[in-house]
């Protein structure tokens, strides 16, 4: 299994761990933070998965794919950078009180 199979895995875990904890959480701040690294790992599971994807195209010879799983690396790739970091601000506190989620 390759580096990024296994973090697109953990990626996964990582979601429906979060979905069947969220399923079970009253509103308020601990759900949230909990969605937004159930967030954080869908990034992660998608853009390891498309860079499985890609490097695999590669290794085959099959360039006219690079295109579209390069494109979807970048876009779950900055996607991950972006939830990464307002999950950073929610831990910590300065998140926007309700008028943002995890996602956007």
């Amino acid at each position: 299994m390759s580096a990024t199979s296994a973090a697109a895995l953990a990626g996964l875990c990582v979601v429906i761990v979060c979905w069947l904890a969220l399923a079970a959480l009253p509103p308020g701040r601990a759900r949230e933070r909990l969605a937004a690294l159930g967030a954080n790992g869908l990034f992660l599971a998608l853009a390891g998965w498309f860079v499985h994807l890609a490097l695999d195209a590669r290794a085959d010879g099959r360039i006219w794919l690079l295109v579209p799983f390069g494109f979807f690396s970048v876009v779950f790739s900055c996607g991950l950078v972006l939830s990464l970091y307002r999950t950073a601000l929610e831990l910590r506190g300065r998140g926007e009180d309700g008028a943002a989620s995890a996602t956007h």
